[in-house]
């Protein structure tokens, strides 16, 4: 799919005003010349040892280049994760325990709006009120370029910068994370063994600590290991918005600029990263259920 793309890469990296000769000779040097299942066995082949190429526009490792990035995606993702998944699920159990209540109805509303909405649109809805009109935050970037400010300094630039690109790949992960926990806990609350710890008598904190949030809790994280590869395509959307120099922005400039080897370095590294967090994941059933077993 890459490949069909059009363009050439090796057209890129020459110039527009660059002689036949020397395009040719930058395609024979990365190998492009070759036909692409060939191309395709060289790259495996070089895969399993470790070895992702080198970037055509970086003209360095593939590693060394996502290295550089991938910090900055992650402390997106993690403050984003947190506070949509923590919230989401708070919010989601308040909405089921107001069943068809005001309470119920508004979070319900503001899930679905925000579970429909497009990031990118949310994210340029947030630049225009709190960047232009009101200027509370800076509309793009990580820090402000201006020299020594301290640690305190750069901290509070950091987080300044983070907080409306975070915010907003939270809020759509939130409106998910509502509705999944709401219906959930709706589901657990019409057990019957949540019907017999009431008739025993036991407190609604009990029943609800207990026996309903931590029932509920397996198909919410299901949601959140699905979630991980979707806030990864979500955070190049929300990067492309905000300049955020993370993983998300440098597919996107990979792509513009045909940068094969790093456009699929960077895939394996997401690919990779969502394995791991579903095999996390899926060990959690365990500590949530004890009915799961593993052999």
């Amino acid at each position: 799919m890459i490949h069909l793309a059009p363009g050439d890469p090796a057209e890129l990296l020459a110039g527009p005003f660059a002689p036949p000769a020397e395009v040719e000779m930058i395609r024979q040097q990365f190998g492009l010349n070759k036909p692409l299942y060939v191309q395709l066995a060289i790259y495996l082949k070089n895969l399993v040892t470790g070895n992702f190429g080198y970037s055509y526009t970086y003209r360095e490792p593939v590693l060394q280049v996502i290295a550089r990035s991938v910090p900055a995606t992650l402390y997106l993702f993690l403050t984003a994760f947190v506070f949509s998944f923590g919230l989401g699920i708070l919010f989601g159990v308040l909405s089921a325990k107001n069943y068809r209540k005001l309470m119920d109805r508004l979070f319900t509303i503001t899930g679905l709006i925000l579970y429909s909405a497009p990031v990118f649109f949310v994210g340029i809805i947030l630049v225009y009120y709190f960047g232009i009109i009101f200027r509370v935050f800076p509309t793009g970037g990580m820090l402000k370029p201006l020299g020594d400010k301290g640690t305190l300094g750069y901290a509070s630039d950091f987080l300044r910068h983070l907080f409306l690109p975070a915010l907003t790949l939270a809020l759509f992960n939130f409106g998910q994370y509502l509705r999944m926990s709401r219906s959930s806990t709706l589901e657990t609350m019409r057990e019957d063994y949540v019907t017999t710890a009431k008739a025993v008598g036991f407190s609604e904190r009990k029943i609800f600590g207990k026996y309903i949030l931590k029932n509920a809790m397996p198909p919410i994280m299901t949601l959140a290991g699905i979630q991980i590869g979707y806030i990864f395509a979500g955070a190049i959307l929300v990067e492309a918005v905000f300049s955020w120099p993370g993983l998300g922005t440098l597919i996107l400039d990979a792509v513009l600029s045909k940068d094969y080897p790093l456009i699929m370095g960077s895939y394996v590294i997401i690919a990779v990263m969502v394995a791991i967090s579903s095999l996390i994941i899926d060990l959690l059933y365990a500590w949530l259920d004890p009915r799961v077993t593993y052999r």
